[in-house]
């Protein structure tokens, strides 16, 4: 019998199998000599620093918590017996900073500090800084543990609405400019404290008409410091070390109106689609069917910064993040930070309809929410909203719309400078550039620099990391204390 054509399948199927296993073991060889080749991006030889105590700094910030400068909504008048005393009580506590540095207010509240250095000519730093706070609602007061205006310091740890957003900053700039100035000393190039007055609110009386000032100045700046992220104590999964996060762009912001108007009518005889049964039904449909998840160049960045200092089967992923790009983004997206970070994200945040509990509305509205990924526009929004309702019964506008961040660059001097200092404040700490999903003051300051920077010196814990306008908004002393010393190493080694 002749097997001559089974020998030559045999030795064929042979053959692509070893072609097969061959290129699985290069592929590997491939994907593992890329993850032994991850270069840290942390910086070396970085002498550490220790935090000197600095009481004032604890009793200035009590102070500055004990004076309510809630920003409410946008169309209510602010408390001026509130901002006004802020006011008084920053001059009574940093005399030399009211003697020695320049001080242009700007809608009778935010704060413009000139600190003039050795030589003017060159790109300014700008700290910035917000005194508002958000309110604490009557229905959450019984819930803190120390009242919310109290500045109460108990168990070494400083309790009270501002305490982290973002009055700590604040002081610590103030703070770290007075010992500077009782030091004698001065900086090599100018220096603007730009404190604002509404960031909460957004900012637009505040922080964009200090930038807007500074332009017209033709005041260039290389680096721009906002709040944003903080130090992350055991929340970056895979890593024990603390990872200080800096972000180097924010998202944008759209918020859309659906409409609906269908006759109403009395409970009893209701039609098969209401004007309340149409909306619920879109909403449901732009839940259901969320932007596309993609990595923008922060969160790219953070993979290139962290991914070296994973252990290894982490690391193999975020070296080949490209070839892995469905499988990370499947993970970010299970979770809602993570979603966050790699998604334009959907949130429906009001709902008006009816009056009376056995009448029909005739109408139904709703407002969503929407934080932008870089590159999106308010044409892509609208697009992507009319594609998933796909109803000529829903009515849909933009509200109010504004873009994402331009993305700062971490190849510059001023990415590093930053890095070096917070890696001598908190030896030890790892530092990552990342995407800020919430919105600050320092999107107005891409007026004057390409490098806006938003990070505030402080540790963001799994237990703390829910007090972000919440209850129980608190800070440890010995974070006031570094923060100071922050801010001094930052200004001195400019």
């Amino acid at each position: 019998m002749n097997d001559g054509p089974v020998h030559n399948r045999r030795t064929g199927m042979k053959r692509i199998a070893w072609g097969i296993g061959t290129a699985l073991v290069m592929a590997g060889a491939f994907l593992l000599v890329r993850s032994l080749n991850m270069e840290s991006r942390q910086l070396e030889n970085i002498p550490p620093l220790e935090a000197v105590p600095l009481p004032n700094a604890v009793t200035h910030l009590s102070a500055a918590i004990r004076v309510p400068t809630i920003s409410h909504a946008d169309s209510l008048p602010v408390d001026s017996s509130a901002f006004d005393a802020f006011g008084a009580f920053l001059e009574s506590s940093y005399p030399r900073i009211h003697r020695q540095l320049d001080l242009r207010r700007f809608n009778r509240y935010s704060r413009l500090y000139h600190w003039p250095g050795k030589d003017s000519r060159g790109p300014a730093m700008i700290l910035a800084a917000h005194l508002d706070v958000v309110p604490v609602p009557d229905t959450e007061r019984e819930d803190w543990r120390n009242p919310p205006f109290s500045g109460a310091v108990v168990n070494d740890t400083l309790w009270g609405r501002g305490a982290i957003d973002d009055k700590f900053a604040l002081i610590a700039i103030m703070e770290a400019v007075e010992h500077l100035l009782a030091e004698g000393f001065q900086p090599e190039r100018d220096i603007w404290l730009a404190l604002g007055h509404d960031e909460e609110i957004g900012g637009h009386r505040g922080a964009r008409e200090m930038a807007r000032w500074l332009k017209e100045q033709n005041v260039q700046a290389r680096l721009v410091l906002d709040e944003g992220y903080a130090v992350l104590r055991n929340l970056v999964p895979g890593i024990q070390k603390d990872v200080a996060v800096i972000g180097t762009a924010e998202k944008g912001y759209a918020t859309v109106r659906l409409s609906v108007h269908l006759p109403g009518g009395h409970s009893s005889m209701p039609e098969k689609n209401t004007a309340i049964d149409v909306l619920a039904a879109a909403l449901q449909r732009l839940k259901a069917h969320p932007f596309p998840a993609r990595f923008v160049e922060p969160v790219q960045a953070f993979l290139d910064y962290i991914g070296p200092e994973m252990p290894f089967p982490q690391k193999l992923f975020f070296a080949n993040a490209a070839l892995f790009e469905p499988l990370l983004l499947n993970i970010y997206s299970a979770r809602a930070s993570g979603n966050a970070m790699v998604r334009t994200t959907t949130a429906p945040t009001l709902f008006h309809a009816g009056v009376k509990d056995n009448i029909i509305p005739a109408r139904a509205g709703a407002v969503v929410n929407f934080r932008l990924l870089p590159g999106e526009t308010s044409a892509s929004v609208l697009a992507h909203v009319r594609e998933v309702v796909d109803d000529p019964r829903v009515r849909i506008r933009m509200k109010e719309f504004f873009a994402a961040s331009p993305v700062s660059p971490v190849d510059n001097e001023a990415f590093r400078h930053l890095q070096r200092t917070i890696q001598a404040v908190y030896p030890g700490v790892l530092v990552t550039p990342n995407l800020v999903v919430g919105g600050t003051d320092g999107r107005y300051y891409y007026a004057v620099s390409e490098a806006v920077y938003r990070f505030v010196p402080f540790h963001i814990t799994p237990q703390t990391i829910k007090i972000f306008h919440g209850v129980n908004e608190r800070i440890p002393v010995e974070d006031i204390q570094r923060g100071v010393l922050f801010y001094k190493t930052l200004i001195k080694s400019e």
